[in-house]
């Protein structure tokens, strides 16, 4: 990252401790005396006051390995976050996770390691938190309306504009670092969690046009994804019409559908194709 303004790693791990050789060891291991070391010289050498902002905006769900993927596939937010809690230590173990559940609420706790230098303690929870930032529209879609980030300290209006999607959700002057969730939050599927659905307890509903009724299976208005069953009375038509995304329709039963299609054939619509 830092290597991106012009900073070579030799200038970085200068007076640190650390080697190169000692990084690229997966079996390698950094103190604190040594991670405090590292960050005093990067922030020194960059010019950055909150480095771990930065590192935060970079991880996405897959930069946390099997654990992230673990979560991402979780049947719903609660066994994501029991995930998250299980697996944390492998990222580090200077900051621990803690989940109390309440009535209304979710508090999800980082608890520093007693005696972590307050440089450290920083950066590991600014870049949790700016990873989550990131993740949370893609995890937990509207309800990441409902989460807020509880930090100790008086305001920081920097650490809110460094966070356009939480920002605005931050509270001050916490006893600690703490992430606060409506229990309703709980329940949310992950985006890859499975979705079933039990066809024959679905109702047909009535649509507006005249002979067609409709299952809906998934329907996502952030992006229009949708999927829906149809079920057409001889004749019935719908108007012309197009989508954003790319259509795809298989016949079950009977004819006709988009160019005549013919039974259990399946034709793909491209974006922005007009048919009826």
């Amino acid at each position: 990252m830092l290597s991106e303004q012009g900073i070579p790693a030799s200038a970085l791990l200068q007076d640190t401790g650390l080697t190169p050789a000692q990084l690229d060891d997966p079996a390698g291991w950094v103190t604190v005396p040594e991670l405090d070391r590292f960050l005093e010289r990067a922030m020194a050498l960059s010019g950055l006051s909150r480095p771990g902002i930065m590192l935060g905006r970079r991880l996405h769900i897959s930069a946390h390995g099997a654990a992230g993927m673990a979560g991402l596939t979780a049947p719903d937010a609660r066994a994501a976050l029991r995930v998250a809690l299980r697996f944390f230590p492998l990222i580090t173990e200077v900051v621990s996770m803690r989940m109390d559940e309440g009535l209304g609420t979710v508090h999800v706790t980082l608890e520093a390691l007693p005696g972590l230098p307050p440089r450290c303690e920083q950066f590991v929870v600014h870049t949790l938190f700016s990873s989550l930032s990131l993740m949370a529209g893609f995890l937990l879609g509207p309800q990441a309306d409902g989460l807020v980030l509880e930090c100790p300290g008086p305001n920081d209006d920097a650490l809110r504009r460094a966070l356009p999607e939480l920002g605005g959700s931050m509270r001050f002057g916490a006893p600690c670092h703490r992430i606060v969730l409506p229990q309703a939050v709980r329940m949310t599927l992950p985006p890859l969690a499975s979705r079933f659905v039990d066809l024959a307890a679905l109702p047909w509903t009535k649509t507006v046009y005249p002979g067609v009724e409709a299952k809906t299976l998934l329907v996502d208005r952030g992006s229009g994804l949708l999927t829906v069953l149809l079920k057409m009375a001889p004749g019935a038509k719908l108007p012309d019409h197009e989508h954003v995304l790319i259509e795809q329709t298989l016949l079950e039963m009977g004819g006709g559908g988009p160019e005549g299609m013919a039974f259990r054939k399946k034709v793909l619509a491209a974006a922005g194709w007009p048919h009826a």
